[in-house]
């Protein structure tokens, strides 16, 4: 996020305050979904994901990444709904799977997940020409949240 937000134009805030405002969103987003609980904690999995892949939608669009305002409502969506979609997940877990499975399941996803994470920053490192946030190529960095879309949907 943070090259994101280095990369606006003109911004109202600067780019370490936009990080900090975008920060405070995840317990937003637990605050409201304990408001939505009685949707269901399935439906509200769904449009907790539908949020996260709308925002990545119109993040792919180089107009909406350029403008500080709109690149913060997009982002302070995507990690509003971190905490929800979380913890709905545990939640449909423990109802489906016996403990036992679960613990096993949990352990071997967790690893991976893990190992996933420290790729994960390596490579989007590589997709960069250098260290500066604006060296992104705008095609890759577009092909990026597109495939973070594809995540969030899947």
């Amino acid at each position: 996020w943070k090259d994101l937000f280095m990369m606006t134009e003109g911004t109202f805030l600067s780019p370490a305050w936009l990080q900090v405002i975008s920060s405070l969103s995840p317990m937003a987003g637990l605050i409201i979904s304990v408001q939505l609980l009685w949707i269901g904690v399935h439906r509200l999995a769904f449009c907790s994901a539908v949020v996260a892949g709308v925002a990545f939608a119109a993040l792919s669009i180089q107009s909406v990444r350029m403008a500080a305002g709109s690149l913060l409502f997009c982002i302070v969506a995507v990690k509003s709904v971190y905490g929800p979609m979380n913890t709905c997940t545990s939640l449909i877990k423990a109802e489906s799977f016996p403990t036992e499975l679960r613990a096993t399941g949990f352990a071997i996803v967790s690893v991976t997940a893990k190992v996933s994470t420290i790729l994960a920053s390596t490579l989007v490192e590589s997709l960069k020409a250098d260290e500066t946030a604006d060296s992104w190529d705008v095609n890759v960095l577009q092909t990026y949240i597109l495939s973070l879309l594809a995540a969030t949907v899947l």
